[in-house]
């Protein structure tokens, strides 16, 4: 069974409420899920296809400089203990919101291991890069080409976050807004 913490945005179709947790997941990410952070109020186990406890998918495309950059490269750097993925759009207002929260996860976990991996979805590269820029997301932000660079994290919204584990390659969570500074002050214990 995969886990999708609910936000409480209404019924996702193909999602189904449960009460236990995956035996598979992490203790430090169990206690998290078991705790229920405060915007959340079920567990939910996501449709096939979710990708939780599966090996990530490697990306390749240019950053704001145009070198191309892969995921496997950030999640293989012995420095990164957890890489943060997250699919979003310069026009996309819930993606918006979240860059502040994205910016003091970074600021307080960088240190301690925690790198982030944005994918723009955006079309024009002039315009993402300057956002980019005008936004201090200081870490590393690539935007796809089409849906074909992505197309293996069945992403059918945006934000899409997911968190892998560095070491194993594990993706841990996938989840629209997941609580992540509980889930890894927890993890980072």
């Amino acid at each position: 069974m995969t886990l999708l913490l609910s936000l409480g945005f209404g019924s996702m179709s193909g999602h189904r409420a449960v009460k236990g947790a995956d035996a598979g997941v992490k203790p430090a990410l169990q206690e998290t899920l078991n705790a229920g952070e405060s915007r959340r109020d079920t567990v939910q186990a996501m449709p096939k296809g979710s990708l939780v406890h599966q090996h990530f998918i490697d990306i390749e495309c240019p950053n704001p400089a145009g070198k191309k950059v892969s995921l496997s490269s950030v999640v293989d750097n012995p420095a990164n203990r957890y890489v943060i993925l997250d699919f979003w759009a310069t026009w996309c207002g819930p993606c918006v919101q979240s860059i502040p929260t994205l910016r003091d996860i970074y600021a307080k976990y960088h240190g301690k291991g925690v790198e982030i991996f944005s994918v723009s979805l955006d079309t024009k590269a002039d315009a993402w890069k300057q956002f980019v820029a005008k936004n201090g997301m200081n870490w590393v932000n690539v935007m796809v080409s089409g849906r074909k660079d992505f197309a293996g994290y069945n992403v059918e919204f945006i934000p899409t976050v997911l968190l892998i584990d560095g070491t194993t390659g594990e993706i841990l969570v996938r989840d629209s807004h997941p609580d992540l500074d509980a889930i890894l002050s927890n993890l980072l214990k």
